[in-house]
């Protein structure tokens, strides 16, 4: 028989349970009736499936003391084949940083990367986008890098750069908490097409060299659009002008 203490319990912490016996069920009915929230539990309880679901004492004994299956985990017996992220739920976090490597290992980065924050207990934020990097998942890095805590953003935006992901820096820069310029010049050794895109979220440029890599490249016009984005002295500035009115005239023959 269920009591009017442990129903409530399962009622506010937005418990269902369906295949309590029909005298428990009778016993809820009644004990709803003084408070609204029960009474709305209870007669969704009356009116469900009552099989293939877990007893209400089941489940009570898996929300306070936790699931056999987590107490047992055995990282040994860990099958990457068949893993779902949801099954962090019942193993242990301290075996979740060891998960996220074997997951790498095995080319499934993404996993990873797209639910990190579900990683709890993990010391090494940097190995790990490391770790993606070099197997060819940089760019969901670069896509959740605010859920990597710790991690210098210039040394791991040059890695994805050299990786062959580029792309997803310049159009995520914004997210790189960072000098810009170093980032930008790499850029555009690698994708200079991807810098021009998106030129307008780089912050604080102020290196001539850039805007003269940009036009040498055939992007001028991104420059010439973007030029009070740059910081130029007048010096400097007089030469990225002539060198776009040279490219201007090139141009037109």
């Amino acid at each position: 028989m269920i009591t009017t203490k442990l129903y409530r319990e399962f009622c506010k912490n937005g418990f269902v349970f369906k295949n309590e016996p029909e005298e428990s069920q009778a016993s809820v009915a009644e004990l709803a009736a003084p408070e609204p929230y029960l009474a709305k539990a209870s007669a969704s309880l009356l009116s469900a499936d009552l099989s293939k679901v877990p007893s209400l004492r089941e489940r009570l004994a898996s929300a306070v003391f936790g699931s056999k299956e987590k107490e047992n985990f055995d990282m040994e017996d860990f099958e990457v084949s068949k893993f779902q992220i949801k099954d962090l739920n019942n193993i242990p976090a301290q075996f979740h940083e060891q998960i996220a490597f074997k997951l790498i290992e095995a080319n499934l980065g993404f996993l990873v990367a797209q639910d990190l924050e579900k990683f709890q207990d993990i010391e090494n934020y940097t190995e790990i986008a490391l770790g993606l990097i070099n197997t060819g998942w940089g760019h969901t890095v670069a896509e959740n890098l605010e859920k990597f805590k710790g991690i210098d953003h210039a040394e791991i935006a040059l890695k994805i750069i050299e990786a062959g992901k580029g792309a997803s820096v310049a159009y995520g820069i914004t997210k790189f908490h960072t000098d810009h310029n170093p980032i930008t010049l790499k850029l555009i050794d690698f994708r200079p097409d991807a810098v021009a895109a998106s030129l307008g979220k780089f912050e604080n440029l102020h290196e001539k060299e850039i805007a003269l890599k940009l036009i040498e490249k055939g992007y001028g016009a991104a420059v010439r659009y973007y030029l009070k984005k740059f910081t130029f002295s007048q010096e400097d500035l007089a030469e990225v002008e002539r060198k776009l009115e040279e490219a201007s005239e090139q141009a037109a023959k």
